[in-house]
């Protein structure tokens, strides 16, 4: 184990969450510097010409968040 992270490890998950969370933050705050690969640019490409093409294949964001929350009030 690396000796740097014990401290971090020796925390509660919640702790160690909120860490991650502001870890990945400072990374999205700098998305300028993270390459994308060629092969992930094509595949967003090619996703949004078939969205173009026939837009009826997608689903609306508001029914997919209503169906997201439906589902988590049946589980809990």
């Amino acid at each position: 184990m690396n000796a740097q992270l014990a401290p971090i490890l020796s925390l509660s998950v919640a702790e160690r969450l909120e860490i991650v969370n502001e870890i990945w933050e400072s990374i999205a705050n700098e998305h300028s510097e993270l390459p994308v690969p060629a092969w992930q640019i094509a595949e967003i490409e090619r996703r949004s010409a078939e969205m173009d093409a026939n837009p009826n294949l997608g689903i609306p964001w508001e029914d997919v968040k209503k169906w997201v929350r439906n589902r988590d009030d049946r589980t809990s």
